[in-house]
């Protein structure tokens, strides 16, 4: 039992410690190649965005979009409005009835609708098989970009193996959030991870607020699909080319308001980790991954971890010895203060609590994601993806 006990607790501090500083020790041993000068490969660039009752957001997406410094002749705007019933199409319509009037030159604009609710995953197949470039960039309506964005994202493709590119996406402050600083905290430490993955070899996935690709390396995608910034650029690093995270290439988003906001947006995620699985077994295999390694280590480990947690638990008060008595009371302590801070919120403003708070919900929220995976019910929980309410 012994044994058992230590090979759980040396699982759970590889996952979380060890993985992350061998995989940061190793980047800090690699120089990573600068990509050429941005103005010697410019190529053609569409923007994708998935759109779904966008109203309140879509027109100050497009003058975002419309004001980046890549060169307006040479990417394209596709506003794929997926079964909208707001005014989402006719806003698109109207800004682009402005940009005709003006004598500035300006990106191509167009508005691809679909009749009825299809889900994100479809909306990008369409807006993939309706676009123009040889590179695409995938966002939402609700993120803005640096202005330079587009040329950040594109200068690392001068480098022909790499398929993909992730750039980084940065937290505003929002006054009415209570878990801004737990998403922080966590966000930071994920980033250290991802830019670390890239320099080794590749980042495993990408961040969905901005990401590109080769055109010619994408496949159409499952209706279903939950993790569509995961599943294409993981089929591009299987085809061996390289997955690369870019921090100068930047976007901008609001922090979670609420704990049940954040909580949806996990169970999906880790659902759909999960739901690799079934998509993209190949990713599973050390012989057809090469980045397998790394894979297992910072996204299936992750899933694993919360059934691991409470055998720890139990086997503390079962085992004999100083240590277990003393693990056993910190897991006491550590779990009594995330269940009162549960009802009592304002203690989640203590750094500690608040990350151990975060902590435990995220782990809750891989075993929710893992039932609704096991019970085939992934393609109940994708629509939301658009955005949180």
């Amino acid at each position: 039992m012994n044994i058992l006990f230590f090979t759980l607790l040396l699982f759970i501090v590889y996952t979380y410690i060890i993985y992350p500083l061998i995989i940061i020790f190793l980047s800090n041993t690699r120089i990573e190649r600068e990509p050429a000068s941005r103005e010697t490969f410019q190529p053609y660039v569409s923007i994708v965005i998935a759109a779904k009752d966008e109203e309140n957001n879509i027109q100050s997406r497009l003058m975002n979009l419309v004001n980046q410094t890549y060169p307006a002749d040479k990417y394209e705007i596709l506003i794929v409005s997926d079964g909208s019933v707001d005014n989402t199409n006719q806003y698109v319509l109207d800004y682009i009835k402005v940009l005709s009037d003006s004598i500035d030159i300006h990106p191509s604009i167009r508005l691809i609708t679909l009749d009825k609710n299809s889900g994100k995953p479809t909306a990008i197949n369409k807006g993939i098989s309706c676009s123009g470039g040889d590179i695409v960039v995938f966002s939402d309506a609700r993120q803005q970009f640096d202005n330079d964005a587009i040329e950040q994202l594109v200068s690392n493709f001068t480098d022909p193996r790499v398929g993909a590119v992730s750039g980084e996406l940065f937290f505003r402050e929002s006054l009415d959030s209570n878990v801004q600083m737990q998403m922080g905290l966590y966000w930071k430490y994920e980033k250290a991870i991802r830019r670390s993955e890239a320099i080794v070899s590749s980042v495993i996935g990408a961040t969905g607020a901005i990401y590109a690709i080769r055109k010619e390396l994408f496949e159409p995608i499952n209706a279903d699909t939950l993790l569509d910034d995961v599943l294409i650029p993981m089929s591009i690093v299987l085809k061996g080319y390289r997955v690369v995270f870019d921090d100068k290439a930047r976007a901008y988003d609001i922090v979670s308001k609420s704990s049940t906001q954040e909580w949806r947006r996990k169970v999906r995620t880790l659902a759909g980790n999960w739901q690799l699985i079934n998509l993209m077994p190949s990713l599973y295999s050390p012989f057809m991954n090469p980045v397998f390694i790394q894979f297992v280590s910072h996204k299936v480990f992750r899933t694993v971890i919360p059934f691991c947690l409470p055998i720890v638990f139990i086997m503390s008060f079962m085992l004999d010895g100083w240590f277990y008595e003393l693990l056993a009371l910190v897991q006491i302590v550590t779990y009594g203060a995330v269940l009162i801070a549960h009802y009592i919120e304002s203690l989640r403003d203590n750094k500690l609590i608040g990350f151990a708070y975060f902590f435990i919900v995220m782990n809750l929220a891989a075993i929710t994601g893992f039932w609704i995976w096991i019970t085939g019910r992934c393609d109940s929980i994708w629509k939301p993806a658009y955005k949180e309410k």
